[in-house]
């Protein structure tokens, strides 16, 4: 994320939630402030390379994401529909699409279920499937992602799984309630 002074001036940071980043955003739209995409902008930064060390940091954006939803989305959508603004409804929204491996593990279970039911089901199941792999693939193509990309979507299967578990804590009321960094390797 990147501010000008001035905004930071208006709206000084503020969040101290599990996912400030996402915190402070909302509270920048609900502020009426406009959020834009900035392509120039990059940011370099060491990702944890394990799932084990990954854990606790999926767990947290988990956490903190349904927290949002509590806190924030009912206020946005009053305020988008108050005011008539499509970011603020966006903005409300967009914290309860799930992630894409939820929507794997889901549509994974419809294809399963499918093929007991009716044709009409079947190819609903099917269609879902369909355009969930067209988004991914269609990203991944638009934004050039190198053959290891490609590559480790076989372990798509798995990190479902995995998420599944993570949020399977979250659901039986094991959430993190403190930020705390993720161990990361060290840049190279």
């Amino acid at each position: 994320m990147g501010f000008s002074r001035g905004l930071l001036a208006r709206h000084p940071w503020t969040a101290r939630s599990l996912v400030e980043d996402q915190e402070h955003h909302l509270e920048l739209v609900a502020a009426g402030e406009r959020v834009t995409f900035a392509p120039e902008a990059w940011v370099r930064s060491p990702m944890p390379t394990t799932l084990r060390r990954a854990r606790s940091q999926q767990l947290r954006w988990d956490a903190g994401r349904t927290a949002l939803i509590r806190r924030y989305t009912p206020r946005l959508l009053r305020l988008g529909v108050r005011r008539r603004d499509p970011a603020c409804l966006h903005a409300a929204l967009e914290p309860l699409v799930p992630p894409q491996s939820l929507l794997l593990a889901a549509n994974a279970a419809g294809l399963l279920l499918a093929l007991r039911a009716r044709s009409g089901r079947r190819r609903l199941a099917v269609a879902n499937a369909a355009a969930q792999v067209g988004f991914v693939v269609g990203g991944l193509s638009l934004a050039g992602a190198p053959a290891a990309v490609w590559r480790a979507l076989a372990l798509a299967p798995a990190l479902a799984v995995w998420k599944l578990t993570l949020m399977a804590r979250l659901w039986g009321r094991r959430a993190p309630t403190d930020w705390v960094r993720t161990e990361r390797e060290p840049s190279r």
